[in-house]
C-alpha cells in the first residue's frame, strides 16, 4: 500500500511521463551519473522557485545526456533543463549495458548505514545462526506484508528486523501496539503474519510505534513492506526468495 505520495506544484509546473532511451551511439557513453557541474545550484534555485517550498529538492546533478539534469527529491528521481523550464518523470535506460541508471542513482544516494537503525525498535527473529541480516518495514495489515514474512520462512541463517508501521488504518495502530506490547513479540507477530491469529491485550506499555512511522517517513519510505540490507541498499515490496537471497549473497561478498 502506497503512502501519500509527494505532489509537487502542479499550477507551476507541469509532469510530463516518460521514458529517455538513452544509447551511446545518440547520446554519448552512458555510463554512471556524473559529478554535479558548475552551474547546478542555479537550476536548483530556479526550480525550487517555481515548484515551491513543498518541493524539497535535495540535489541537482549532470546526466550523461547533455543538457539534461537530475533532480533529487528524496524518494525519487525526475529530470530538468539546464533553465529549469521543463520537468522529466521516468527512467533514464541505458540501452548499450541494459541498466537502469535512475534506479542505480536512486539505490545509491538513499543508502543507509545499517548501523544507524535503532534495531531496538524492531521484533527481531533469528533462524540458523542470524548472520545473515535484513530490515523490514511492515504494516500489520499490509497483505503484501504477510506473503514476504511467508516468503522468509524458507530461508535459514537470517536475522530479521520488522519495524511496525502502522500507515493503513486506525486498526493497524492497534494492533501494531498489541503486537509489541505481547509477552513474546516474535510470535506474537509471526501468528498474526502466517495464521492469521489476531494478537490480543490493550497494547498499554511503552512501544516505538511513533518513533518508527518518523524513521519511515525520514527515510522516505514510500509503501509496505520496504527491506533494507546490510549494505545500506533497499529494495520495496514482496520480493521473491530469489531476489532477496540474490541481493543478500552480493552483500555478503
Amino acid at each position: 500500500m502506497m503512502l501519500k505520495r509527494h505532489n509537487l506544484n502542479n499550477s507551476l509546473v507541469r509532469y510530463w511521463s516518460m521514458t529517455l532511451l538513452v544509447s551511446a551511439g545518440l547520446l554519448g557513453s552512458a555510463g554512471v551519473m556524473a559529478q554535479p557541474s558548475p552551474n547546478t545550484d542555479a537550476i536548483k534555485t530556479a526550480l525550487q522557485a517555481r515548484l515551491g517550498e513543498r518541493a524539497q529538492i535535495k540535489g541537482i546533478a549532470s546526466t550523461p545526456v547533455s543538457g539534461l539534469y537530475e533532480v533529487n527529491l528524496g524518494s525519487e528521481i525526475v529530470y530538468t533543463d539546464a533553465n529549469a523550464r521543463y520537468l522529466l518523470q521516468g527512467d533514464l535506460l541505458d540501452l548499450t549495458k541494459g541498466v537502469n541508471l535512475t534506479s542505480t542513482r536512486l539505490s545509491e544516494l538513499n543508502r543507509v548505514a545499517f548501523s544507524e537503525f535503532p534495531l531496538d525498535q524492531a521484533i527481531a527473529i533469528t533462524r540458523g545462526n542470524g548472520r545473515r541480516k535484513v530490515i523490514v518495514f511492515a504494516d500489520p495489515n499490509c497483505g503484501y506484508c504477510k506473503r514476504l514474512e511467508d516468503s522468509l520462512q524458507s530461508m535459514n541463517n537470517l536475522t530479521i528486523y520488522t519495524f511496525l508501521v502502522p500507515i493503513l488504518s486506525a486498526d493497524s495502530t492497534i494492533k501494531s501496539k498489541q503486537l509489541w506490547c505481547a509477552e513474546n513479540r516474535a510470535r506474537a507477530w509471526t501468528d498474526w503474519a502466517l495464521r492469521h491469529i489476531a494478537p490480543s491485550g490493550e497494547g498499554k506499555c511503552t512501544h516505538p510505534i511513533e518513533k518508527n512511522l518518523a524513521l519511515a517517513s525520514k527515510l522516505g519510505i514510500k509503501s509496505t513492506p520496504t527491506l533494507f540490507f546490510m549494505d545500506g541498499s533497499r529494495m520495496a515490496g514482496a520480493a521473491p526468495v530469489d531476489a532477496i537471497e540474490k541481493k543478500l549473497a552480493e552483500v555478503a561478498k
